[in-house]
């Protein structure tokens, strides 16, 4: 769940925010955190992306609530996950334009034990964490091909990720060798 204290402007309604309109983001923290996260490119795309993106993976459009003091955009999850099937097939499609995709780098890094973020950054010669890899990361996380070394605790400043089962398969599946 996302909670804004942004408001729709005077006379509109959801119905209004779900049509064609002229886009000004009255809502900056829910537009920000998903151009942030690559979600959107320009504004006035947010809300058509996230249905499109949600009906395209089988799974519910967001809940849109506004209240008197701000607007809610709930995602409910229906216990779905990505097989390891499903997580080989985006692999393979993002790779075949490019040498190997971010996801296998980031999956042949874990093989040799748990990293942070922040040493999968610099195991990939980026200086910082990027948007990308917390991207790939959540990819992986979804799908179950990684996993985190302290559970409990997602935002631990001690958190590492860990190659799991799933992530060995994908890795033989794609045809590298699991050392």
């Amino acid at each position: 769940m996302i909670w804004n204290n942004g408001q729709l402007p005077a006379d509109w309604t959801i119905e209004h925010l779900l049509s064609a309109h002229a886009s000004m983001p009255f809502h900056p923290d829910i537009a920000n955190t998903f151009f942030r996260a690559g979600m959107i490119e320009a504004w006035g795309r947010g809300i058509e992306k996230m249905r499109t993106v949600c009906e395209t993976e089988g799974v519910p459009s967001p809940v849109l609530r506004v209240e008197a003091i701000g607007m809610w955009v709930e995602f409910v999850n229906h216990g779905i996950t990505l097989e390891a099937a499903e997580i080989t097939r985006i692999i393979k499609s993002q790779t075949e334009s490019q040498t190997e995709s971010l996801e296998v780098r980031v999956l042949h890094l874990l093989e040799g034990g748990s990293k942070s973020k922040s040493e999968l950054s610099k195991g990939l010669g980026q200086k910082k964490v990027s948007g990308q890899l917390n991207k790939v990361v959540r990819l992986l996380l979804v799908g179950e091909a990684i996993e985190f070394t302290i559970p409990g605790k997602p935002r631990s400043r001690l958190q590492k990720y860990r190659l799991t089962k799933k992530g060995e398969a994908i890795l033989e599946e794609l045809g590298y060798e699991f050392e």
